[in-house]
């Protein structure tokens, strides 16, 4: 019997990171999806139901963005 859980959780990835970078995450039971080059409204939005964030140094996340992402419950940098 396999007694090993998955994890579960919506994660965007508002930065250039590469596939093999974000594998142990899919494999991991997470639901992961790319978006890059957003404007802080579109992050916004696009963190309303999310419950985490991976950026680089591209993306700002600024207090405006961390109010609007109330799910929210990690923020990786990569």
């Amino acid at each position: 019997m396999n007694t090993e859980t998955k994890a579960s959780g919506r994660i965007l990835v508002a930065d250039e990171v590469s596939a093999e970078g974000l594998e142990p995450l899919v494999n991991a039971g997470f639901v992961v999806e790319k978006k890059t080059g957003l404007s802080a409204a579109e992050l916004v939005s696009e963190l309303a139901n999310r419950d985490g964030l991976i950026v680089r140094s591209e993306t700002k996340v600024t207090g405006d963005v961390l109010d609007g992402a109330p799910s929210l419950r990690v923020i990786g940098r990569a």
